[in-house]
């Protein structure tokens, strides 16, 4: 199986089941993860929880739609 990798927010939300699948998965509301995928960024309190949804169905996404910056010792 090989993994799948998504850029965008909304290609983590669809991958994921929709936007209630993520605000059952997150704890919010649907509006909420709309605002996510309207905003192209989700908040870094959710990191733990859609990172560890998407390895269990083996994909990524970068670590950029959670605010974070790329270090450089990752080059």
């Amino acid at each position: 199986m090989s993994t799948s990798h998504f850029r965008t927010t909304s290609e983590v939300i669809a991958a994921l089941g929709g936007k209630k699948a993520v605000a059952k998965l997150t704890g919010r509301s649907w509006s909420a993860v709309w605002n996510w995928e309207d905003r192209e960024a989700f908040p870094p309190n959710t990191y733990t929880a859609i990172k560890s949804a998407l390895t269990a169905i083996n994909a990524t996404a970068p670590d950029s739609l959670w605010g974070m910056a790329r270090s450089e010792m990752a080059s």
